[in-house]
């Protein structure tokens, strides 16, 4: 069984609050990038690990290889997932991926969506699958660093 702490959705993937503050919350030495267009970019990639300290291991999984990889992550890697799209992460969950806590960090307004908070929007089919998905005993929270009063998301 894996020992996936949380997934962060967020657009900007990860910058060094991400790496830092949320892995040392998480206690955790691995973030695991899951987006099909970043895993064919080196040079984002590139970009995106030097914000990451070198006792944090990075990993770029298309959501395909995702779902092949996470299933059978050790138990002892304590992964802090990261996606840029509710859709990506919903990708994995629908996969049977289960991830205990998902984060909702920075999710951008697309036309007809509900403006949560101000770095947070989600059309009504996302509220509805995240629904199921606390259904499912998943914790649903918003904020943007370990810091910020968690705010779980009432959907």
């Amino acid at each position: 069984m894996s020992s996936i702490e949380v997934a962060l959705v967020d657009e900007h993937f990860m910058h060094g609050k991400v790496a830092v503050s949320w892995c040392s919350y998480w206690d955790s030495h691995l973030i695991i990038v899951v987006n099909d267009e970043l895993v064919g970019d080196k040079t984002r990639q590139g970009l995106l690990e030097m914000a990451v300290p070198d006792e944090i291991s990075t990993r770029f999984y298309s959501i395909e290889k995702a779902i092949r990889k996470l299933s059978k992550l050790d138990a002892d890697k304590r992964a802090v997932i990261i996606t840029k799209t509710l859709d990506d992460l919903l990708a994995l969950t629908d996969a049977g991926i289960f991830i205990p806590r998902v984060v909702l960090s920075s999710i951008p307004f697309e036309n007809g969506d509900l403006s949560v908070t101000p770095d947070l929007s989600l059309s009504a089919e996302h509220i509805a699958a995240l629904r199921l998905l606390q259904n499912q005993g998943v914790s649903i929270e918003s904020r943007q660093t370990p810091e910020d009063e968690v705010s779980r998301l009432a959907l």
